[in-house]
């Protein structure tokens, strides 16, 4: 019988895509032993040992009108690394300017010793395959790590030369229709994308090894730099990462320019018969004036004009105009980010992590997309009632589905046409999940897709307007007349205010004050967490699989912290980016790193060639290298306003 090789990105994977082609029962699962002991990187991506034990499945399934035995293994994210050839791996081997340069540093892929034992294993089950089937995330990473486990495979068996011997699985749930679908759909593998990532991780090597050299080697002999632990400074750049700091510091410095102004209004208070009392708090027309004097004048002419009405005055308009309240769209992974950033507070890291594993287990679509446009071969009816007999929501489901035929869901503009926007694939388990973070995420997931599947919230909003002397007041009331979405989104807030039903044009209302008062402007926030989410999607600066792991970074390296869900810069960070600016290396900027990934995203697309891409990088970071280089007399002047000399 003939044997398939099945690779899946993860464990996890490799043991669900199995159950969702195979019943539990017909499953045998065997144990790749080696005396060596391995490091894998577990869902979240951290470090954990595992021992010398990997899983690997074997079934019999029909395919193509033949019986043949499929065997799921697994890798554990890349299984190849890339560095420098030994000779320039030391920091005193050749000149940092030479590291940008692929003619004079050769560059090489490996696998490390960690992920030695998933090599032998590859190696190990190729041997006795006839076909290999590529169950790798269907994102640009996962097509890399496609063509890594590829390669490793074709070491040992000729036959995966052969491009109708081997195939990419594409899904973006891991279900059984979506397994199905995948197997019965299978493509090859993209190398333009292979091609796009490869250059990427080209680029982001060399620039961070020339510039971390550089600026490690001159840091640590002028300055002291005082860091967690007692650690040696070691300057780390990366060029996602150094944008993303630069956002941080640009709101710093914004916040630290900000020279408040002073402004002034007036503030018109109403009472009404039928209230009990209840006071009206009107806002003027103008809202605020900078000139004191102005609005000083206009107060006196307002209270002129009361005295003489004895505090009375007549209602000069009412509108009422239908409201309502868009439901959101479709949800895309920086959209979940920054959802739960400010709902739960949880760091984009921390968001991925149980996204990560949610999809893993078969409970929502993969985590990682740039799509909020629902395509229409997905069965949305079907995926709603899914969620019908839970006791949070069911209600809300049975209220969607008997207007479904009226009912679409709100569509976004973005597709990757890779991956549909982040939805749920089946009902939580009745006894909930183990832990909070997951649970917080599907909770978080199942709302918003049934949100955008819902309709928007309706009301009416009633403008009341009054006039004293020439100036207008007015205020503003909304009766929520139908709820909508916002009965399964808490998420959102669309607050009722009902105004007293005697307030009709022309009645006469009495004024309980009428004041002058001052404010002043304020300075912007520090970044949230969702704001600086927003910005990096703004400016492309990383992918969505890689923006929580560039902030977690700059924390890491002590260029921010983080207080409560806000970004402060760190001393050391803020030197580094003050010192890039006064040297014309504006490297922290957000725009550097966008125009790269244009460029890239060009040679996924087919459009420019890897090596044209690869050399205008390269060329624009020796330049920035060059300007650091001739500069040292300025670095030295902006260090030595942070840290002590040696």
């Amino acid at each position: 019988m003939k044997r398939i090789l099945n690779v899946a990105e993860k464990p996890s994977a490799a043991r669900e895509l199995s159950h969702a082609l195979a019943k539990k029962e017909n499953i045998k699962v065997s144990v790749f032993l080696s005396t060596a002991m391995c490091c894998l990187l577990n869902e979240a991506h951290n470090r954990r040992e595992i021992g010398s034990r990997l899983k690997v499945y074997e079934f019999e399934l029909d395919l193509d009108h033949e019986k043949v035995t499929m065997v799921f293994s697994n890798v554990a994210g890349h299984i190849k690394a890339l560095d420098f050839h030994e000779n320039y791996r030391g920091w005193d081997s050749c000149e940092q300017v030479a590291l940008l340069d692929p003619s004079k540093t050769p560059i090489k892929e490996y696998v490390p010793e960690d992920k030695k034992f998933l090599e032998n294993n590859l190696k190990n089950e190729a041997r006795s395959c006839c076909k290999l089937f590529l169950w790798l995330d269907c994102d640009s990473e996962g097509e890399k790590i496609a063509y890594e486990v590829l390669d490793i495979c074709q070491q040992v068996n000729m036959s995966f030369r052969i491009p109708d011997n081997v195939k990419r699985a594409r899904f973006s749930a891991i279900t059984p229709q979506d397994a199905r679908n995948a197997l019965q759909n299978l493509t090859s593998l993209h190398y333009p994308t292979v091609s796009m990532v490869s250059t990427r991780q080209e680029i982001d090597l060399r620039a961070g090894a020339a510039f971390t050299r550089f600026l490690t080697k001159f840091i640590q002999n002028e300055f002291r730099v005082p860091l967690k632990g007692d650690k040696k400074a070691i300057l780390s750049y990366g060029p996602c990462q150094f944008p993303t700091l630069g956002l941080v510091v640009d709101r710093l410095l914004t916040i630290r320019a900000f020279q408040p102004r002073l402004f002034y209004y007036l503030e018109l208070t109403i009472s009404c018969e039928s209230s009990d009392g209840d006071k009206l708090v009107l806002i003027w027309e103008r809202k605020h004036l900078f000139d004191r004097y102005c609005c000083a004048l206009l107060y006196e002419l307002c209270y002129s004009s009361l005295l003489r009405s004895n505090f009375q005055i007549a209602i000069a308009d009412i509108k009422k105009v239908r409201k309502s309240r868009r439901r959101p769209l479709p949800l895309d992974t920086v959209e979940l980010q920054r959802l739960a950033s400010r709902v739960f507070f949880f760091s984009s890291d921390t968001t991925m992590q149980a996204a990560e594993r949610l999809y893993s287990e078969g409970y929502i679509s993969y985590p990682r997309t740039e799509t909020n446009i629902f395509p229409s071969t997905i069965n949305l009816s079907k995926l709603v009632l899914l969620q019908q007999n839970d006791q949070k929501w069911g209600g809300f489901v049975q209220k969607i589905m008997e207007h479904w035929i009226h009912y679409s869901p709100r569509q976004g503009t973005k597709d990757d046409k890779a991956h549909p926007p982040i939805h749920p694939t089946k009902p939580a388990p009745r006894e909930g999940f183990k832990d909070k973070e997951c649970d917080a995420i599907y909770e978080l997931v199942t709302r918003r897709f049934l949100a955008c599947c819902s309709i928007d919230a309706k009301g009416y909003e009633t403008v009341v307007t009054v006039n004293v002397g020439f100036e207008s007041f007015h205020i503003h009331g909304l009766s929520i007349e139908e709820a909508g979405y916002l009965e399964v989104y808490p998420y959102d807030h669309w607050s009722e205010r009902v105004l007293p039903t005697e307030l009709e044009k022309g009645t006469t209302i009495r004024v309980v004050s009428l004041m002058l008062k001052e404010g002043s402007t304020s300075a912007p926030k520090p970044l949230s967490e969702s704001d600086l989410l927003g910005l990096m999607d703004k400016y492309g600066i990383g992918t969505d699989a890689t923006m929580a792991e560039h902030i977690r970074k700059i924390q890491h390296r002590e260029y921010v912290t983080k207080q409560g869900n806000l970004f402060y810069p760190m001393a050391l960070g803020l030197a580094l980016v003050e010192a890039f600016e006064a040297c014309e290396a504006y490297l922290a900027r957000p725009t550097c790193r966008s125009e790269q990934e244009k460029d890239l995203r060009q040679i996924g697309q087919g459009i420019r060639d890897a090596s044209d891409v690869l050399y205008t990088a390269l060329s624009a970071f020796t330049g920035n290298l060059q300007k650091l280089s001739t500069s040292t007399n300025i670095l030295r002047r902006v260090f030595s306003s942070h840290f002590d000399s040696n």
